[in-house]
């Protein structure tokens, strides 16, 4: 019985969110956290590129200066641009030597507590965020964003002066100046803006799936919204699934036989057999 309980206790996540594929080990969590950060009752602003979302228009037209490659603020120590003047402000700390964010792991010091997350994650082995095709597992978001192109086989940024097609930005940005070494004379920002703004298109076409699918019943649904409906009206059973050790007392040592189970313990036993094998 304890070799159940270790496996059960060691398995990755089993519930993912549909929205942001972070993962959890219970959908109460899920739940909880679909609430907090993803309340549909609120407006919500998505960048096309990289499915970003922000509360108003302003704070994604600002973002959206990071995909065009607008940088208005300048340091005045080094002459780096920025496309935000927060980022600037960031930027300070490298010149003044400052780091005030340190890991309780190794004490090593950031300047920037992003920066921080992303360090400890190396010590701790979280990986939160879950490929839905692959299983493949990542530390970051923007990781797996970038994961899924490849899935995808999608090339959104094109070069108009060879047809050459890279899926991100930074390494077209690095591809224009090869033109440039030519001795084409390449218009960087249009380019760069052109590209950005094909990319959305393409990005959006190609990411949309057709329909959703239910895993807990496979029911399917045409539209994000419908399948959330079906899921929180239909599927509350799921988060009062426990796993309940002396339910399992009467298995065979040596292999899983078949057994009768309610519902919620069926639930429960399925992800045992699924996270043992």
């Amino acid at each position: 019985m304890a070799a159940i309980e270790l496996a059960f206790d060691e398995t990755a996540p089993t519930f993912t969110c549909k929205r942001c594929d972070r993962t959890f080990k219970t959908k109460r969590d899920q739940t909880l956290h679909r609430q907090e950060a993803h309340n549909h009752n609120k407006t919500t602003y998505e960048c096309k590129l990289c499915s970003k979302s922000f509360c108003n228009s302003g704070n994604l037209d600002r973002h959206m200066k990071v995909h065009n490659d607008v940088r208005p603020f300048v340091c005045n120590i080094c002459s780096k641009a920025f496309a935000q003047a927060v980022n600037l402000q960031r930027h300070y700390a490298v010149h003044s030597g400052e780091r005030p964010f340190t890991c309780n792991f190794c004490n090593k010091s950031f300047t920037q507590q992003s920066n921080m997350k992303r360090h400890k994650m190396t010590h701790t082995g979280e990986k939160p965020f879950r490929c839905q095709r692959c299983g493949r597992y990542f530390s970051q978001l923007v990781n797996l964003k970038k994961h899924k192109l490849g899935h995808l086989n999608a090339k959104p940024y094109q070069c108009n002066y060879c047809e050459k097609g890279f899926t991100q930005l930074s390494n077209f940005k690095r591809h224009l100046q090869s033109h440039i070494k030519e001795g084409v004379d390449v218009d960087v920002p249009g380019s760069i803006q052109a590209a950005a703004a094909l990319a959305r298109e393409r990005l959006e076409a190609e990411q949309k799936p057709s329909f959703f699918e239910c895993m807990a019943c496979r029911a399917i649904f045409d539209t994000f919204a419908d399948y959330e409906k079906h899921e929180s009206k239909c599927h509350e059973d799921h988060e009062r699934a426990q796993l309940e050790v002396n339910q399992m007392s009467h298995m065979h040592p040596d292999d899983y036989l078949p057994m009768k189970f309610s519902v919620p313990d069926l639930d429960t036993h399925e992800i045992i057999i699924e996270t043992t094998h």
